[in-house]
């Protein structure tokens, strides 16, 4: 059970690593061909790239809202869930940030190992 969670720690951690990174320099979505390259080079069933991309992602993009709404005192998430009109408090803002980079991450994860998959069965045969 400790090997399982060593092997999808390691590509989750690349993941956040590189993200944050790359965050700093280019769009959001680059976030998407990292989770890509990484479920490519670290391939696992369909399920674990989706997750260990899903967790990846998640904590960053959640742990980097919350850090900038803490800098400027929550005005950031008030004023975005007013364009809601007010039906996301700024909590749920947060944690719907999460779960949108989230799923990014782990389909996009999810699509990289799948290709590794193709390539080398196409390769094989």
């Amino acid at each position: 059970m400790l090997d399982k969670l060593k092997l999808m720690g390691i590509p989750a951690i690349i993941i956040i690593i590189i993200g944050f990174l790359a965050g700093n320099f280019f769009a959001w979505w680059v976030i998407a061909p990292i989770a890509f390259i990484v479920g490519y080079f670290f391939p696992r069933t369909w399920a674990s790239s989706f997750l260990y991309g899903f967790v990846a992602v998640s904590l960053l993009w959640g742990v980097y809202a919350a850090s900038l709404n803490n800098a400027n005192g929550g005005a950031m998430s008030t004023s975005i869930s007013q364009l809601f009109a007010n039906a996301l408090s700024g909590t749920q803002l947060l944690l719907f940030t999460g779960v949108i980079g989230g799923l990014v991450g782990g389909f996009a994860a999810a699509t990289g190992s799948s290709f590794k998959q193709i390539i080398n069965k196409t390769i094989i045969a």
